[in-house]
């Protein structure tokens, strides 16, 4: 664990520091002409199950307030091709006219918002600060719909690189795979320092930037801890990435996240995850392997130091991590 800090910069004792003030992302009012900062201080209380925003803040007259309503967005954007589609919404490429910058819009039914939390990643964007983290550029009501603007990422995702690695039969560099590490762990060091938990960290959640860079980003399932509740009991994420503590229903925690980084950092050598088979897995036989960390070890070809970082990661008991 504190090989992983030292080298990587990730925090993998889980502590933190208590903090008791919420404050809630920047959004456009329905003005059209001015931005300003629509900002609510919320103490948190103990186990309120709630990311940012409390509940209170979730009654018809509140509601209005916090998400101000516009009759049109696409004066200051340029809508381009839909690049992706979730459950609840779709992901656009567009244009901020003003200064031609290409950024992601999120578009998802305000309908959908209140009943499902769907606000929790732009409040959490809002609060995060750091060049290995998707930025938020604003947050817009129009039309219906809740629109979270994102900056771009030109090169897509993580996975898409590992697909096409596989696909030409290529390997990522150590030195590559050390910088990744790198910049994932201050990543997730910079949310862990904000009580946040990322929840769902696998390579299609990490995208690439023109300039190589990773950023975390698809925050949707992250948690603000309490500052009394050090765990968020809850089974969320994807099970390939998910701890064995998780899936045992003990609880997640900052090492949770600790455990997914290093299912990603092994997928990065090895182009496949630590708990794939080539034989069809039933859930029981992927829950086994995750909850003993059966995994084949990491090639040869890596480092002693690298691997040993890896298999830190992937202890099965979190305070070994």
């Amino acid at each position: 664990g504190q090989q992983l800090k030292d080298t990587m910069g990730c925090s993998a004792s889980g502590a933190v520091t208590p903090r008791r003030v919420i404050v809630a992302p920047k959004l456009r009012w329905n003005d059209g002409t001015h931005s300003r900062s629509s900002t609510r201080l919320e103490e948190e209380e103990e186990n309120t199950g709630h990311s940012g925003l409390s509940s209170e803040s979730w009654d018809d007259q509140e509601y209005a307030k916090l998400w101000p309503r516009r009759t049109s967005v696409w004066e200051h954007y340029e809508l381009g091709q839909k690049v992706g589609q979730g459950a609840c919404g779709y992901v656009y490429r567009a244009v901020r006219k003003r200064d031609r910058k290409v950024c992601a819009v999120k578009s998802m039914p305000t309908s959908l918002v209140k009943a499902y939390g769907l606000q929790h990643e732009a409040e959490i964007l809002g609060m995060l600060d750091h060049p290995n983290i998707v930025k938020l550029l604003e947050a817009i009501v129009a039309q219906n719909e809740l629109l979270i603007i994102v900056d771009w990422a030109e090169k897509g995702d993580l996975k898409r690189l590992i697909r096409k690695a596989q696909a030409s039969d290529t390997r990522f560099r150590e030195p590559q795979l050390w910088e990744y590490g790198k910049q994932l762990s201050g990543a997730l060091e910079h949310m862990h320092g904000k009580r946040i938990m990322h929840r769902d960290l696998k390579p299609a959640n990490i995208f690439v930037a023109q300039d190589g860079s990773l950023k975390l980003g698809d925050l949707g399932l992250g948690r603000i801890m309490s500052s009394m509740t050090l765990e968020a009991y809850s089974k969320v994420g994807t099970p390939l990435y998910m701890s064995p503590e998780v899936l045992h229903g003990a609880g997640y925690d900052m090492r949770s996240d600790v455990w997914s980084l290093g299912c990603v950092m092994y997928e990065l050598v090895m182009l496949r995850s630590p708990f794939k088979s080539d034989q069809q897995l039933s859930l029981y036989d992927l829950f086994v392997r995750i909850s003993q960390g059966q995994y084949p070890p990491l090639a040869e070809s890596s480092s002693s130091e690298f691997r040993r970082l890896v298999d830190q990661m992937l202890q099965v008991q979190p305070a070994q991590r």
